[in-house]
C-alpha cells in the first residue's frame, strides 16, 4: 500500500510503487520542480498550495511599523511584470520526471576573479582596505573554494536507510532530492555589503536557483561589482528605489536586526514562504583569574572596533574574575585612540536572576561584570 508523503522545502520524499500481488501499486506523487513565481492563490495540479510572493521595498528597515514593500504591480498577458523586468514566471512547474540539474557555475574562475579584484572589492565595502581584505574578500574566496570541493556531494540525491523505521514502512524506499526553490531573495545587511550576501548568492546559484540581491543603502556598488565577477543572467542586483518592490520570491534569506526579522516573517507567514534569517546578537568575553590582561585588552579593543563596531560578534559584556576585574576596568578606561565608553556592571550574587544578568551590556558601551568563579560566570 502507498504511504502519504509531504513535500518539505528543498527535500522531496516519495514512496516508490511496491510490487506486491495483493495490493495495487502506489500512484506516483508529483515532484515539485523549479518554481520561479507562484501566487498564494494558485494551486498545483496535485491540489497542493503553492508558496506565495514576497513583496519588499528598497528600504527594508521599517520605521514606525511601516510595511516592507508594496503590493504586486500590473502584469502583462505574458505573465511578465509590466513595470519591472523580473526573473520569474507565473505558472508553477509540477512534474513527475527527474528534476533538472542545477546549471554549473565556473567557481574556479569566479574565485580567480575575486583574487584579481580583491583591492577593488575591499574599497567598495566602506571599511578600511586591510580590514575588508581580511574580513570580507578573503572569506568570500574561501567560501567559493568550499563550493568547488563540496557542492556536488552536498547536493547529490541521498537514499535514506531502512533501519530504525516502523515495520509498516520497512519496504518503502526514500530518496532525498535537493532541488532548487526557484527564485531566492537575498536581503543584505547594512553592516556587511559584500561577504554575507555574496556567500548566500553563490550558494543559491550553485543549487540552481535564480537570485535577487537586495543591497542595503550604500551597498549597491559592491553588489554590482560582484555580479560582474559572477557574470550570469540568473543573478540580478536590485536598486535602492521603491520601484523594485514588485518582485516575487520562493525563499528569502535575510540578515539584520531582530525587529526587522519579525517584520519579514510577518509578511511571509500568510503564504508560508520559507525563510532563512540571522538576527541581531552580541558576544560575551570570559576573563579567568590567570588571564594575560595585556592580551585581553587588545582583544577586546579589536572586537569592539571590528566592522566599525556594528557586527554581531562585538563583545558587550565582560565577565572577569573578581581578582582582576578592577585592573581590567582601569586599563580599558586608560586613554587610548580606540577607547570606548565603559559601563561598570554591578557585582553578581546568586540572588540576581538570569534575565537581569542577560540584560547587562546591551547599551553602546561595554559592561565589565566581576564574578567569583567560572561557574558563576556561566550560570
Amino acid at each position: 500500500m502507498g504511504s502519504a508523503t509531504r513535500n518539505l522545502p528543498g527535500r522531496h520524499v516519495q514512496p516508490r510503487p511496491q510490487l506486491r500481488p495483493d495490493v495495487a501499486p502506489a500512484s506516483a506523487q508529483p515532484v515539485r520542480g523549479c518554481r520561479r513565481h507562484l501566487s498564494g492563490r494558485r494551486r498545483h495540479a496535485s491540489g497542493q498550495r503553492a508558496a506565495g510572493d514576497f513583496r519588499i521595498g528598497a528600504d527594508h528597515q521599517p520605521v514606525g511599523g511601516r510595511r516592507l514593500g508594496r503590493g504586486a504591480g500590473p502584469r502583462s498577458a505574458t505573465g511578465r511584470g509590466t513595470g519591472v523586468n523580473t526573473l520569474t514566471k507565473t505558472t508553477p512547474v509540477v512534474a513527475t520526471r527527474e528534476p533538472r540539474s542545477p546549471p554549473r557555475l565556473p567557481l574556479r574562475r569566479i574565485r580567480a576573479r575575486i583574487a584579481e579584484r580583491a583591492e577593488q572589492l575591499a574599497r567598495l565595502t566602506g571599511l578600511p582596505v586591510a580590514e575588508a581584505l581580511v574580513s570580507q574578500v578573503l572569506p568570500l574566496a574561501d567560501a567559493c573554494r568550499f563550493l568547488e570541493r563540496e557542492a556536488d556531494r552536498v547536493l547529490a540525491p541521498q537514499r535514506l536507510p531502512a533501519s530504525g523505521r516502523p515495520f509498516w514502512l520497512r519496504d518503502v524506499e526514500i530518496e532525498l532530492r535537493r532541488d532548487p526553490f526557484g527564485t531566492v531573495l537575498v536581503i543584505a545587511p547594512g553592516n556587511n555589503h559584500l561577504f554575507l550576501p555574496a556567500v548566500h548568492t553563490l550558494q543559491a546559484l550553485v543549487a540552481g536557483n535564480d537570485v535577487l540581491w537586495k543591497p542595503a543603502p550604500g551597498g549597491q556598488p559592491a553588489a554590482e561589482a560582484f555580479a560582474r565577477i559572477v557574470e550570469t543572467d540568473r543573478l540580478r542586483v536590485l536598486d535602492e528605489t521603491i520601484a523594485t518592490a514588485d518582485l516575487g520570491a520562493d525563499l528569502v534569506v535575510f540578515t539584520g536586526s531582530a525587529e526587522t526579522g519579525e517584520n519579514v516573517l510577518a509578511q511571509l507567514a500568510p503564504t508560508i514562504t520559507p525563510a532563512i534569517l540571522e538576527l541581531s546578537g552580541d558576544d560575551a568575553v570570559f576573563v579567568r583569574a590567570d588571564a594575560d590582561l595585556d592580551l585581553v585588552v587588545k582583544a577586546i579593543r579589536f572586537g569592539t572596533q571590528l566592522g566599525k563596531g556594528a557586527v554581531c560578534m562585538r563583545p558587550r559584556r565582560v565577565f572577569a574574575h573578581e581578582s582582576l576585574a578592577g585592573e581590567l576596568r582601569r586599563r580599558l578606561f586608560a586613554p587610548h585612540p580606540d577607547a570606548l565608553p565603559i559601563e561598570w556592571g554591578e557585582e553578581i550574587s546568586h540572588a540576581i536572576p538570569a534575565p537581569r544578568l542577560r540584560g547587562e551590556g546591551q547599551g553602546e558601551g561595554l559592561s565589565v561584570i566581576p564574578v567569583r568563579d567560572d561557574d558563576e560566570a556561566l550560570r
